[in-house]
């Protein structure tokens, strides 16, 4: 089952890169389009990698993926709140760079409190049973979803936020697989561990699909064309 969803994620990673890149949108968004890169990097890395490396030597490559997929999303959250890049008209919409660069600050920090105060809660005070990176990324996406949202209205926002809907939806979910997941090993329930951590990936596969059909809206260069008319068509 695992092989299954690491090649339906790997599937659809391609399939949302090669749709960005054709679509004319990793212009628009060239961070989150290097981030879908990125994890279709580290996914063939990894599987390749856990058959070729030694267990210590693959988990430290974990981690320093796991903080580059961290400092990515940051980026990406930065993009999306600046609503990607636009054109002239666009950016004469914008709110001054500054003030935004505040806002983000503020994000920031609230969003590694929130992860903080979680993981001091949980009872049972191990690492491995609560991802603050997890917990702190996804914290920061539902708060720009939130501002943008409820604050930032335009056309040139489409892009960015057809994708920040569906981070929101992962969001909820990640967040509520880490609480889930915790509260499974307080309680030394092992099915409702592994149920919680499979509906996050499946949260995650379901997002992917997403992206793929809601971008395509948006797409400058959509992937499907019209049939052209040709002289003959016409003048009949």
């Amino acid at each position: 089952m695992n092989n299954s969803l690491w090649a339906i994620g790997l599937i659809l990673q391609v399939l949302l890169l090669a749709a960005l890149m054709r679509g004319g949108l990793a212009r628009k968004l060239p961070f989150f389009t290097a981030l879908i890169a990125f994890y279709v990097v580290r996914s063939v890395f990894l599987y390749a990698a856990s058959e070729l490396m030694e267990n210590d030597a693959y988990a430290l490559c974990e981690q320093a993926l796991a903080l580059v997929d961290i400092l990515f999303q940051i980026l990406v959250a930065w993009e999306l709140l600046r609503g990607g890049r636009g054109d002239s008209g666009a950016r004469t919409q914008a709110a001054p760079l500054g003030r935004q660069a505040l806002l983000f600050g503020a994000l920031i920090v609230g969003s590694a409190a929130l992860a903080w105060g979680l993981s001091a809660m949980n009872p049972l005070h191990r690492s491995k049973q609560f991802d603050r990176g997890v917990v702190f990324t996804a914290a920061l996406m539902l708060l720009v979803a939130a501002y943008t949202f409820l604050w930032r209205k335009g056309p040139h926002l489409a892009a960015a936020r057809r994708v920040l809907a569906g981070y929101a939806l992962l969001a909820a979910a990640s967040i509520s697989g880490q609480v889930g997941k915790a509260l499974a090993a307080i309680e030394r329930q092992s099915r409702p561990y592994y149920a919680w951590s499979y509906a996050a990936v499946a949260a995650y596969l379901a997002v992917l699909g997403f992206w793929l059909v809601a971008l395509h809206g948006v797409s400058p260069r959509p992937l499907l064309k019209g049939p052209r008319r040709t002289t003959a068509g016409a003048a009949s």
